[in-house]
């Protein structure tokens, strides 16, 4: 199923691109020229979370932003899982397609499991990581928690009928709400999303995928990492 949506040109005001030779139709966008910054989004958000992030960017690197299956412009297939796993993959076949080296990851939530299994696969083709609000390691604790109470039936119907994870649980995780208009345009295309990506990618819960998470240290040893976390969201 492919989502019928236009965004706003004025806030997303990018060409978009196609990718079919992984699976699953992938939209992404590329822009500018320069060292590859590939960035990662987390879930339930797309491309869209780096818009302005491309913007300050392109003037001096090629900025890949894409969105995993079932996110955003992407078709939304049946028979997928919608785990980490399965978006690294993909997303690896897009890196492939485009014969990157040298690349920067940039990833934040999901996008840092998702990110740095990319990046693991081809360590010898990345320059550098910046992580931000995201985890590399097995699900546990909280994380566990947070992922088994939101695969819960009552949760899952809330998120299906409701569009509860964007409507109520985003936005009681951001400190400061974007301006109306972008809010606004965010929630519109996230109410497409509800059907696949607000609701099955809590069924691969959120741990990193295994073993890749065991092997980082060695395989990215001499590669620069950025990362920062915070609860406040500042």
């Amino acid at each position: 199923m492919q989502v019928d949506f236009a965004p706003d040109r004025t806030l997303f005001p990018f060409e978009s691109r196609w990718f079919d030779a992984a699976g699953p139709r992938i939209h992404y966008v590329d822009e500018g020229k320069g060292r590859p910054v590939v960035m990662f989004h987390g879930n339930p958000t797309w491309s869209f979370l780096y818009r302005k992030v491309i913007n300050e960017l392109n003037g001096q690197f090629r900025c890949i932003a894409m969105d995993y299956p079932g996110f955003g412009l992407s078709e939304r297939p049946s028979g997928y899982g919608y785990t980490a796993a399965e978006h690294a993959q993909v997303i690896g076949k897009l890196v492939d397609h485009l014969d990157l080296d040298g690349f920067i990851v940039v990833g934040q939530d999901w996008g840092g499991p998702i990110g740095m299994t990319v990046a693991l696969e081809r360590a010898d083709r990345v320059a550098g990581m910046v992580f931000a609000n995201t985890w590399y390691w097995p699900a546990q604790g909280s994380l566990t928690t947070f992922s088994v109470v939101m695969s819960s039936p009552p949760l899952q119907w809330l998120i299906l009928n409701r569009n509860s994870f964007v409507n109520f649980i985003m936005p009681r995780s951001w400190r400061r709400l974007c301006n109306r208009r972008s809010s606004g345009a965010t929630r519109r295309h996230s109410l497409a999303l509800r059907r696949v990506a607000g609701w099955l990618s809590f069924r691969g819960r959120s741990g990193a995928p295994d073993p890749c998470w065991n092997i980082s240290p060695r395989l990215l040893q001499k590669r620069w990492v950025t990362s920062r976390w915070s609860w406040s969201g500042r």
